[in-house]
């Protein structure tokens, strides 16, 4: 899948292979654009242009990106989002609870450390990839192209 990083548009997805698209974009006279293009739900916003700067490949409106570095984006930040949740969250702890119910909040508190822990690993791994691909430094043709069709660069890049 692929989506096209417009200035001033809406974001528009195609489900054309990235593979294929950027093997046909390596030919003469090739246009990306003329794809068949949907618009998302999803907005544009500074992530995926950072990405775009790094990753994308330039056509008559924008620049092309494979969707599934956007996606390890949105994962990272969905992640996030769910353990800042998660810690604001607390188990009972009503006195009248624990002596009634030991059992039940001992398991619950283990059950929340052993998910605490594997949402400690997913988080990692899905924010160090996420962080790997901005990590990247922009190219500056794709920065050049951007800029010349009115794109806003992000700060920070």
């Amino acid at each position: 899948m692929l989506y096209l990083i417009a200035p001033d548009a809406p974001l528009r997805w195609s489900d054309l292979p990235a593979s294929v698209a950027f093997g046909t974009a390596a030919q003469p006279g090739a246009d990306l654009a003329q794809l068949d293009w949907q618009v998302s739900e999803r907005p544009v916003d500074d992530a995926a242009v950072r990405l775009a700067i790094r990753y994308g490949v330039p056509c008559s409106e924008g620049l092309v990106v494979d969707a599934n570095l956007i996606a390890a984006q949105d994962q990272a930040a969905l992640v996030r989002h769910a353990r800042a949740a998660a810690d604001g969250e607390s188990t009972p702890k009503s006195g009248w609870i624990e002596g009634r119910f030991s059992r039940w909040t001992a398991g619950d508190h283990e059950t929340a450390s052993t998910v605490a822990r594997s949402s400690e690993r997913v988080a990692s791994a899905v924010t160090s990839r996420a962080a790997e691909a901005v990590g990247a430094e922009p190219d500056a043709a794709l920065m050049d192209h951007w800029t010349a069709l009115l794109g806003r660069l992000p700060v920070p890049l």
